[in-house]
């Protein structure tokens, strides 16, 4: 087996933060990303510190894995801003339990659109599929 990298990209609170004084641990909300290879992705969530993913891509397709342990803002600020959502040669695949009477699909729809967000999830262009986790 090869082996893959782990990255921690955030690992704050409920708010992402600034300042000198978080300089050690960072100051961006939870995201963990496994790195299978270069073109192949698993996020563990997507707070803030997935945006750190926007500037260090391969130019070629990627397939991401996003696991969404749970749809806290805290633990999905980024999605809109992830930049690889927006080039239709990637594909993703959400993983998530389905909350309020909602699959992860029509939860992650239901925050990025208008008013809250100029683009609607689903209208961008990268591929999308979703697997619900259920609790059982």
């Amino acid at each position: 087996m090869s082996a893959f990298s782990v990255t921690v990209h955030g690992c704050r609170g409920s708010v992402p933060v600034s300042g000198a004084q978080f300089l050690r641990y960072g100051g961006a909300t939870t995201c963990f990303e496994i790195e299978i290879t270069p073109t192949r992705r698993l996020l563990i969530d997507a707070g803030t510190g997935a945006l750190r993913i926007n500037g260090a891509l391969p130019g070629e397709p990627i397939e991401f894995h996003i696991l969404m342990t749970h749809l806290h803002w805290d633990h999905a600020l980024a999605l809109p801003f992830l930049a690889p959502l927006y080039d239709p040669s990637n594909h993703f695949t959400f993983y998530g339990r389905d909350v309020g009477g909602m699959d992860i699909e029509e939860a992650i729809d239901r925050v990025m659109r208008p008013p809250w967000f100029p683009v609607n999830f689903r209208s961008t262009p990268a591929s999308k599929e979703f697997r619900s986790i259920s609790e059982e």
